[in-house]
């Protein structure tokens, strides 16, 4: 009877103890934010994406996947067509947050190649769904983020994002920035 007894508390304490550390090892994962804006560059159909990471240890394999996804009729409801965006390469790791640092190491600029405002306005039932997967450092525990951009006129700015852990992009007009160019090409 000791026997069993000992062997019902060993399992139970095993599982508690395998729960604990579950829980405690789910809860270190990757924590990324992305810019609810997108910026583009005004003077090529270059956008960009800001990522920071706002977690005490870097992400590491960090994979992006940008699409533009249309909504199609089908019979009996719609299907989602993904037609993939240009993007550039993803870090293979982005560096920890550092409160006292002012370099702002972890924060990431997501270059997309493809002219999303054209995309857009081609096609408005549209939207753009960017998917980021990464690790922790110390877990190896990866976590899936998304964010999808539905208004073009709102959510595309024309400037570029603004240093640090700011996710704001400065508005920039074109014919501002070719003249700031003309007068540092002048002097």
């Amino acid at each position: 009877m000791e026997t069993v007894q000992a062997i019902v508390v060993g399992i139970l304490s095993s599982v508690v103890a395998s729960a604990v550390w579950i829980l405690i090892v789910s809860r270190l994962t990757p924590k990324l934010t992305i810019s609810p804006e997108i910026a583009e560059d005004p003077q090529s159909p270059v956008f960009r994406i800001k990522v920071i990471n706002q977690s005490r240890r870097a992400a590491m394999d960090l994979r992006f996947d940008a699409h533009l996804v249309t909504p199609i009729g089908a019979k009996g409801g719609s299907i989602k067509r993904r037609t993939p965006l240009e993007c550039g390469n993803a870090p293979l790791l982005l560096p920890r947050r550092v409160r006292t640092s002012a370099d702002y190491d972890n924060a990431y600029r997501l270059r997309i190649k493809s002219d999303i405002r054209q995309l857009l306005s081609d096609n408005p039932h549209s939207f753009i769904r960017l998917q980021i997967f990464a690790r922790h450092e110390v877990t190896g525990m990866g976590k899936m983020f998304e964010r999808r951009y539905y208004h073009p006129s709102s959510e595309i700015v024309t400037g570029s994002f603004v240093h640090g852990k700011e996710l704001a992009v400065a508005p920039e007009e074109r014919q501002t920035r070719r003249r700031s160019e003309a007068q540092r090409e002048s002097s």
